[in-house]
C-alpha cells in the first residue's frame, strides 16, 4: 500500500526518554525525494572499533557492512564523535566522515551529514548518519 502511494523508503529510530515512555521517529520518503542521499548505521565491533551495520546510498546502492568495515571512531569524523559523547552532530565538508572510506564517498556528492546517536539508558548503542 505504501509503494502505491509513492513511499519507497523508511527509517525508524527509537527515541529514548528518562521515563518509561517509548517513542519512535519514523521518516518516510518517495523515490524522487529520499530521506537522505546516504543512510548508514554504525555499531560497536571488536576492540573498540565501529562497524557499519547497514548502509544504503541512492547513487551507489547497498554499502558494505560487517567486520570488514571496522574502523576507529576517530577515523569516522562526526560519526565517531557522536559515538564517543552521545551528542548529535551536523556538519559539512571534511568533517563529514573523517578519513575513513574516502574512495567510497568520492563522486557521490555528499556534502553534509546529520549524525544521530541512538541511546538506551544513557548509553550509545548505535549511531545513524544521514548524508545529504
Amino acid at each position: 500500500t505504501a509503494a502505491s502511494a509513492g513511499i519507497v523508503r523508511g527509517l525508524a529510530l527509537p527515541c529514548s526518554t528518562a521515563g518509561r515512555q517509548s517513542w519512535v521517529l519514523s521518516l518516510l520518503s518517495s523515490q524522487r525525494t529520499p530521506i537522505a542521499r546516504r543512510v548508514e548505521s554504525w555499531l560497536p565491533g571488536d576492540g573498540g572499533l565501529l562497524q557499519r551495520g547497514f548502509g544504503h546510498c541512492e547513487r551507489a546502492g547497498p554499502l558494505p557492512t560487517g567486520p570488514d568495515t571496522a574502523v576507529t571512531p576517530a577515523a569516522l569524523g562526526l560519526i565517531g564523535q557522536a559515538w564517543v559523547d552521545g551528542v548529535a552532530r551536523v556538519g559539512s565538508g571534511a568533517a563529514v566522515a573523517g578519513n575513513a572510506f574516502v574512495a567510497e564517498r568520492q563522486g557521490v556528492g555528499l556534502d553534509a551529514v546529520l549524525v544521530v546517536p541512538v541511546t538506551a539508558e544513557g548509553t550509545v548503542g548505535e549511531v545513524v548518519a544521514l548524508h545529504f
